[in-house]
């Protein structure tokens, strides 16, 4: 009897668990599966990994669809485009993060905010803000190594691109670069922003205008075509792995403005061998260097550093250091027999 009657209970909170199991499990159109939120849907994740193209629909259940939820499609490596309907307002944090294949996505005009992470990793070649968005977080568009070019709406009252880099106006702060960026020296941008050009791998040259004062955290990072390199004087910060695993940087000339170099800053720059510093050995002294571990130590101080003298220091072929000095705009080392091109 016991058991009997055990066995009806069980068999009651069953029914009752797949009661109400059941719409939440129905929340789903096969391709896509979605959270029910204030004023529609969103979308939640996918169901399948495989898909080359997703059209995200503007409704679901007949209410809108209208934000993309977290992560929602997270390494999504078969993912080549997304339809996004402009029922979407929100797109939240990491929604397209490492989708390697993404290469085609539209912004749709009601959505104000690009949360961090959301197209990290991507294929994308081209960014266009619209003239609605106002908040663009860390990392929205890091490591995205196809990127050729970004531009702003005229009428965006928060960011504006110059020269492919996406600039936030009002802190004169580049967020994003590319590998065609060239930095305008209007004096419109005064910070290089965390991971700006991060990963772009392409990116061959980059003059750094003097309006600079601050270069954050790995903000050229893994810019592996970088062979040459020039911090303008009034620099006075380079966070750490700012330059980090720029493995075939060779040279550097530093302006004797800096006061902090974070750590790791230079991490991983393999080929380095000359760094032209444009003050003392006494300033070069004064400088913050926050040190983490070896890397640091072997590519960057082990270096040969060279400091700025205007003049020729040696005297009577005694050697007092190493020391530069610029001739018609080229580097020049000095020797105790006069100088040398280097």
């Amino acid at each position: 009897m016991k058991n009997k009657l055990l066995a009806v209970i069980l068999s009651f909170v069953c029914i009752i668990g797949c009661a109400f199991a059941l719409p939440a499990c129905s929340l789903t159109d096969g391709v896509l599966e979605y959270t029910k939120i204030d004023g529609g849907y969103e979308v939640a994740k996918r169901k399948d990994n495989s898909a080359k193209k997703i059209t995200i629909p503007a409704t679901f259940k007949n209410e809108p669809v209208i934000s993309i939820g977290e992560w929602a499609f997270e390494d999504c490596k078969n993912l080549e485009s997304v339809e996004i309907p402009d029922s979407v307002t929100t797109i939240k944090v990491g929604a397209f993060h490492y989708c390697t294949n993404l290469a085609k996505v539209n912004i749709p005009a009601g959505v104000t905010s690009i949360e961090n992470c959301t197209f990290e990793g991507c294929n994308i070649s081209s960014v266009e803000i619209h003239a609605g968005i106002a908040y663009i977080g860390d990392s929205a568009f890091r490591n995205c190594g196809s990127l050729e070019y970004i531009t702003v709406s005229r009428d965006n009252a928060f960011y504006h691109s110059a020269g492919n880099c996406l600039i936030q106006t009002e802190t004169k702060t580049l967020i994003l670069g590319c590998k065609n960026s060239k930095i305008p020296s209007d004096g419109s941008v005064d910070n290089i922003g965390y991971y700006a050009f991060y990963g772009c791998r392409e990116l061959k040259n980059i003059e750094i205008p003097d309006s600079v004062t601050y270069i954050g955290q790995g903000a050229f990072a893994y810019c592996v075509g970088l062979t040459r390199l020039t911090i303008p004087e009034g620099v006075i910060t380079i966070e750490g792995y700012a330059f980090g695993d720029c493995s075939g940087l060779e040279r550097i000339i530093m302006p004797a403005s800096v006061a902090l170099v974070g750590a790791n800053a230079f991490e991983g720059c393999k080929s380095l061998e000359f760094i032209f510093y444009k003050g003392t050995a006494v300033q070069w002294n004064l400088i913050e260097f926050k040190y983490s571990h070896t890397y640091f130590d072997t590519y960057f101080l082990e270096a040969k550093r060279y400091d700025y003298s205007e003049e020729n220091p040696f005297v009577g072929g005694v050697d007092v250091g190493r020391f530069w000095h610029y001739s018609d705009g080229r580097i020049v080392i000095w020797t105790d027999n006069g100088d040398a091109l280097i």
